[in-house]
């Protein structure tokens, strides 16, 4: 699972203490292969 958040709110839905889980918060060039790293693997 991916969230993406505009800004930090201080809490997230992901699990920390899950792998397969991903928070990301903000936006720039590199998320996107970020993103596209963590569903690859």
């Amino acid at each position: 699972m991916v969230l993406h958040s505009g800004k930090d709110k201080g809490f997230t839905l992901a699990d920390p203490n899950n792998r397969d889980m991903l928070h990301v918060v903000g936006f720039d060039t590199s998320v996107p292969a970020v993103i596209a790293d963590f569903v690859r693997n």
